[in-house]
């Protein structure tokens, strides 16, 4: 289900496993805002809204 890559987003597998083993579609889009680190929260707060933004710009195209 990760098709090889190391899952970092643990509710966003939850879920996409749930949907695998109950034969529902299943797609996330994701905003990254942050590396880990002592700095991370920090990089989340600046960068949230712009992730946010950027996650929906990407799936609008997908709503029609």
């Amino acid at each position: 289900i990760a098709d090889g890559y190391t899952v970092e987003h643990l509710e966003a597998f939850g879920v996409a496993w749930a949907c695998k083993e109950a034969g529902v579609p299943f797609l996330a889009v994701l905003g990254i805002t942050n590396d880990v680190g002592p700095d991370a929260h920090v990089q989340w707060l600046t960068h949230r809204d712009s992730a946010q933004q950027a996650a929906r710009d990407a799936i609008q195209p997908l709503l029609g």
